[in-house]
């Protein structure tokens, strides 16, 4: 059995200056990517990393502390203490 999914789209609009809606337009172009389609990913790459991912008790492998020593710059507490920091190590 197949699930089908239904998603919900709504239209909504900004007010941005000329020369940063030029800019906006000349990045989304220069990656390929339509102006809306270059929006829904920067909006929900900077909601998606502002949100907690991990809950703060959740436990670090032990590969992963491993790679504080090649990860230069995080300490294992600092792992423990930033869920978002050990969810893009593992990455």
């Amino acid at each position: 059995m197949i699930a089908s999914t239904t998603t919900h789209r709504s239209q909504i609009a900004f007010r941005f200056e000329d020369a940063l809606i030029a800019r906006i337009k000349r990045t989304a172009r220069a990656k390929g990517l339509s102006l809306n389609d270059f929006a829904k990913a920067l909006f929900e790459r900077v909601t998606f990393l502002d949100t907690p991912i991990l809950p703060k008790d959740y436990p670090i492998s032990d590969e992963l502390l491993a790679l504080t020593g090649f990860v230069k710059g995080f300490t294992p507490e600092q792992l423990a203490d930033d869920p978002k920091l050990e969810y893009l190590l593992r990455k």
